[in-house]
């Protein structure tokens, strides 16, 4: 009872210290740590990332603006006199090794292909600088509310409580006990981190962590004396912590296996085997020697025997995930060995998408024909790709930082040492992840504030202000006292409320990812209930909450189309500019036209170096044209459609799908030989499809040669035996030989085949007519209206009045 009374009474005098004044930064510590990845919602598509972006940034914002009212109000803004002089040693080397990371993101993002990206983050990861500085506010934040030791233990027991529900939810997963019906579902579970391998990578990192809770638990049972560290306690009470350890490091195991994530489950093995070799390099010296050697022989077997039991379930290399990083892996060496001065500063941020699309390899393409990798999966090849030689440099810097920092906590002693122990396991753990997958919003957190604790207990627990500097300071500054001199109250306050303003200001931006897709989540649910119309007021909406994100700036100019496409009237006011939509919805055709290449024009803007975005425009131009059949400006906007699918083909040369849609453009162009080099083309970097052989018939048709596109056509068939488009062209030539019962049967099986495809429809009703049909032609001539758009209608009208006279 003596130990827990003198416990009880230092305890306020901590408090006083260092941490009477940074409980603010340990309780935003926390918050991130339990929040973090527990955070989703179902109320858009972006669930996961944009909830836990817009809750990392919020808490980092509540920091640094909590931190510079502060220095503001004790007039020592932006830096006091000697700030930097007070931290040495260690944790001056890490701070400087921060220093140059950040230097290096900044210099990326200034350099950066998309800068928008590069500093937001992408649509699907949010996790450009902004984030980055944000995680790296939390481990600062960190390893000032950690250096009490109490502290550092609190914080990691309460991260490890809450991955308790992270489990439970993981095995609700497993045994088809979900609530929620989650779409693009993978393999593996996912939890509340929204992905299978950022739910290994996060369990992972704590497994070390739980293991040396246990592991103090234990020494707390075999104190003879049942008291320790002030906490008394007898019998099975002392057990409940241990059993609880074990039991959650159990639980741990059991949900990374599910995640069926092999550079988590490596990379839990290589934390384990840290933490075990730490704990007895530690506690044993040079003693423990044989029993590491032996616990890195298991961990070598084990990392063998789990990668084999995976190629063995995913039927070989060839058909694994580990031929898709070696592809991905030699595109990102390229990418860089060819990017000249980039190979120095890098592409920037989330841009692996958009700078690997030039070397894209052909295969992936060919087997994921709209897949994109937007990580090189090796943490190494992403810091190369995106910050280049001087972002490598400095991730490598930090990274021996905090190894320095951490074999120098190693040698503290008592719990010091043991919790040292695990956290070098935890970050070791994610950096060898991260050499098979990449970060998520929730892991990079946790690595920021894992690093913090590393470094907390380096750092000095105070740090006041010297009596000297004081006293030199108050003998060179007079006293001022008079009716100018402001109160320290009021410039308290006025900086309070100054840091209040700016944060109220910020706040709508640092949210805009998360209700831009609420509203574009709303937008597709409109579009999908056949309601494009009122989903343009959603999509705009997301477009001024996210103006950055070309993602919906496509989805606006697609609703657009879908909405020209049902719309009868041709004449309406035009818009002149992409302001203009805000202030009215066209209600015409041409206008609707016009909103639609307005919007998509701006996605272009926002991301130019996206070849997805000029392949949007392209398709918008390609429907364009197919409005006014006959005149000069279908030709030119066929022309431009032609041309934005050159460019997206220029930006990413080995994606076949570019080719055919390209091919068939120039078809409607009257371009035969243009469109038979892009279906060459693709026939080069894809495997020949009966589609792309139709075409190359449509082409030698097109020129004339019937007999070219009539043995391509049966080439089609032969691969595919219920082609519509090469039934569609046999039954053309057999019209334009005289044989229409011939041409009735190719064209029926072309309907047949495709039977929402207006065009067949329309094409068999002219051949019914032709051989007298009225009846059947009628029938045929209704189904291509019904289906057809609407600037098509008045043709097929006058088609159905001739049949029925």
């Amino acid at each position: 009872m003596s130990t827990l009374a003198r416990h009880v009474a230092e305890s306020p005098r901590a408090g006083q210290g260092s941490g009477g004044r940074h409980r603010g930064a340990e309780a935003v510590c926390l918050l991130a740590g339990v929040l973090t990845p527990l955070a989703f919602h179902t109320l858009g598509t972006l669930g996961f990332e944009a909830a836990k972006a817009t809750l990392i940034w919020l808490l980092a914002l509540v920091l640094v603006l909590g931190w510079a009212a502060g220095r503001a109000g004790n007039r020592r803004w932006p830096i006091g006199s000697g700030d930097l002089g007070r931290v040495t040693g260690l944790p001056r080397l890490a701070a400087f090794a921060v220093a140059g990371y950040m230097g290096a993101l900044l210099v990326a993002a200034g350099f950066s292909i998309a800068p928008g990206a590069s500093i937001w983050g992408s649509y699907d990861r949010l996790q450009g600088l902004l984030t980055t500085l944000a995680w790296i506010a939390l481990g600062v934040a960190a390893a000032v509310a950690g250096r009490v030791g109490e502290r550092r233990w609190l914080m990691v027991r309460v991260w490890l409580v809450t991955s308790l529900p992270i489990c439970l939810y993981g095995l609700a997963q497993r045994f088809r006990l979900d609530p929620i019906d989650w779409l693009n579902q993978p393999i593996g579970v996912t939890s509340t981190l929204g992905s299978s391998t950022a739910l290994g990578t996060y369990l992972a990192m704590l497994l070390p962590l739980t293991l040396v809770l246990a592991v103090d638990s234990a020494e707390g049972l075999l104190d003879p004396r049942g008291v320790r560290r002030g906490r008394p306690g007898s019998g099975c009470l002392r057990r409940v912590p241990y059993t609880g350890w074990v039991t959650l490091a159990a639980l741990h195991v059991v949900v990374l296996l599910l995640t069926e994530v092999r550079g988590a489950a490596v990379g839990a093995l290589m934390g384990i085997g840290l933490a075990v070799v730490a704990i007895g390099w530690q506690r044993f010296g040079r003693d423990a020697t044989p029993v590491i050697l032996v616990g890195a022989g298991v961990l070598v077997g084990g990392i063998a025997a789990h990668g084999a039991w995976v190629e063995q379930r995913a039927g070989g290399l060839e058909e694994s995930s580990v031929r898709q990083r070696l592809l991905i892996w030699g595109a990102t060496l390229e990418t860089v060995a060819s990017g000249g001065w980039r190979g120095l500063v890098g592409f920037g941020s989330e841009t692996q998408a958009l700078a690997l699309e030039a070397r894209f390899p052909a295969a992936l393409a060919a087997r994921y024909p709209d897949a994109r990798f937007d990580r090189a999966h090796n943490l190494v090849l992403d810091a190369l790709l995106t910050t280049g030689l001087l972002g490598l440099a400095a991730s490598a810097v930090l990274i021996w930082a905090l190894g320095r920092c951490g074999l120098s906590a190693l040698k503290l002693s008592g719990r010091d040492g043991l919790l040292a122990a695990g956290l070098v396991g935890a970050l070791g753990a994610n950096l060898t992840a991260g050499l098979y997958a990449f970060d998520s919003i929730a892991t990079g957190a946790l690595f920021w504030l894992l690093a913090g604790l590393l470094v907390a207990p380096l750092c000095p627990a105070s740090m006041p202000e010297p009596a000297a500097r004081a006293a030199s300071a108050r003998t060179a500054r007079p006293d001022r006292c008079g009716p100018l001199t402001v109160p320290s109250a009021r410039l308290r306050a006025t900086s309070t409320l100054a840091a209040f303003a700016i944060g109220a200001t910020a706040v709508p931006t640092m949210v805009g990812p998360l209700i831009a897709d609420l509203y574009y989540t709303r937008g597709l649910a409109l579009r999908a209930g056949e309601a494009p119309a009122q989903s343009i007021t959603e999509l705009l909406n997301a477009t001024g909450w996210a103006p950055n994100q070309d993602v919906y700036y496509l989805a606006l100019g697609r609703a657009y189309q879908e909405v020209a496409s049902t719309t009868a009237a041709r004449e309406s006011p035009v818009p002149a500019t992409f302001d203009d939509l805000a202030a009215f919805t066209p209600t015409g055709r041409d206008g609707l036209f016009a909103a639609a290449r307005l919007a998509l024009e701006r996605g272009v803007d926002v991301n130019p170096r996206d070849p997805y975005s000029y392949l949007h425009l392209a398709r918008f131009w390609a429907l364009w044209g197919d409005v006014d059949r006959g005149s000069n400006e279908r030709m030119a906007r066929l022309g431009r459609a032609a041309d934005a699918y050159d460019t997206a083909i220029a930006l990413s040369p080995n994606r076949a799908t570019f080719y055919d849609e390209a091919g068939l453009a120039y078809l409607q162009l009257g371009h035969a030989d243009d469109a038979e080099r892009r279906y060459q083309e693709a026939e080069v970097r894809d495997a020949p499809s009966a589609e792309r052989l139709a075409r190359l018939g449509d082409a030698a048709q097109l020129r004339g040669d019937a007999a070219a596109a009539s043995a391509r056509y049966a080439a089609a068939l032969a691969l595919n035996p219920r082609s519509a488009p090469a039934e569609r062209g046999l039954a053309q030539l057999a019209r334009e030989r005289g044989d229409l019962q011939e041409a009735l049967e190719h064209a029926e099986r072309a309907a047949r085949f495709q039977m929402r495809e207006w065009t067949y429809r329309r094409d068999l009703a002219l051949i019914h007519q032709e051989l007298g049909q009225a009846q059947q032609g009628l029938e045929e001539a209704r189904a291509a209206r019904r289906l057809a758009p609407a600037w098509e209608w008045n043709a097929l009208r006058m088609l159905i009045e001739s049949l029925r006279t």
